[in-house]
């Protein structure tokens, strides 16, 4: 059974692996607190300000009619060639299906 002290001290340790992340300071242990996209760490902050950026250059070309229909015909391409991944994907896992039922049917 722990006592007292043993809590207090991964508390203690807990707390600061936890202000070594928020800090971005590596500190040995890998990271249990905060993921990669988490806004307190570096590079969430850095992934966040990226995406930001991203985001604004959208908004300043969709302005323009040419990439407008450019970016409108790549949407439609990338939803039509998703239905036929999805399609597809339908058609493997029924034919998967019926591979296993086959398989057991031989086996029995």
């Amino acid at each position: 059974m722990r006592d007292a002290s043993d809590i207090g001290t991964k508390r203690k340790r807990d707390f600061y692996d936890l202000q070594h992340e928020i800090s971005g300071v590596e500190n040995g242990p890998m990271k249990r607190f905060l993921n990669a996209t988490d806004e307190r760490t570096p590079e969430g902050r850095r992934k966040k300000r990226e995406q930001e950026r991203i985001m604004q250059r959208l908004a300043d070309l969709l302005p323009d009619p040419v990439y407008a229909h450019l970016h409108h015909q790549l949407g439609n391409r990338l939803s039509r060639a998703q239905v036929k991944a999805d399609t597809a994907l339908e058609t493997f896992q029924r034919q998967l299906v019926e591979i296993d039922q086959a398989i057991a049917d031989i086996e029995d």
